[in-house]
């Protein structure tokens, strides 16, 4: 009788004798032998650098901030500027608060929201290419291999999932799809892992976190225009 297939307990690749090891108890997808619960670990991101960088960037965006703010609220209300507050002053004192509040808020959304991460799943990693599912049906590793590129798709052996084709890319491939090598995920419309924020910087339009990175920086220059604004107005 047919074995069913067990993972190797140590390195997570299936182990099989022979291909009657993969029975109809645990089919694959898309006429592949190997099943999506069957496919390697997902690689490990670098949390400790990711962390570091996203503990730096929060720093940054709060010293900016406080000190802007800090700065705005000292022009308008400090010293004897308090005698004399009038109406350019006080949408100065409004705007620098609006500013870093839409500052913070965005923070919060790129610490938190997915940039884009391409998840697992039979669309996304079925079929395997027949190099891939011959590794595994081994029991061997794809760290040796390239991506797979076949009709203008590009299968990554790392994640082991296609990226769509299409699109304009500054990385080398056939999609604007990328494998970061710091959160070791694929992520669609990638720009960027931003050093600084320790996330990777994705996106067009409403999706991924491309808006609260791009918005983080306008109220950066936003901010900065207004203190000027308030050293203006008091000047006159």
């Amino acid at each position: 009788p047919a074995r069913a297939c067990r993972p190797l307990a140590m390195s997570g690749y299936v182990v099989a004798s022979d291909a009657a090891s993969f029975d109809a108890e645990q089919p694959g997808e898309k006429g592949s032998i190997v099943s999506l619960a069957q496919l390697p670990p997902m690689p490990t991101p670098n949390y400790k650098e990711m962390r570091s960088e996203a503990a730096c960037g929060c720093l940054t965006v709060f010293l900016i901030v406080s000190g802007l703010v800090a700065l705005t609220h000292s022009l308008v209300f400090g010293g004897f500027a308090i005698q004399s507050i009038n109406t350019a002053r006080l949408v100065c004192y409004i705007l620098i608060w609006s500013e870093a509040g839409i500052a913070l808020l965005c923070l919060l959304g790129l610490m938190l929201d997915d940039p884009g991460t391409v998840k697992r799943s039979p669309a996304a990693c079925f079929p395997l290419p027949p190099e891939v599912e011959e590794k595994l049906l081994q029991g061997q590793s794809l760290s040796d291999m390239r991506n797979v590129i076949v009709d203008g798709r590009a299968f990554c052996v790392r994640c082991c999932i296609w990226r769509d084709g299409g699109g304009e890319s500054r990385f080398a491939g056939v999609s604007t799809t990328h494998h970061c090598d710091t959160c070791q995920r694929c992520v669609d419309d990638f720009d960027h892992h931003c050093g600084v924020f320790g996330r990777c910087i994705a996106g067009e339009g409403l999706r991924g976190n491309m808006k609260y990175f791009k918005t983080i920086i306008y109220m950066a220059a936003a901010g900065i225009f207004t203190a000027i604004g308030t050293m203006v107005v008091q000047a006159i």
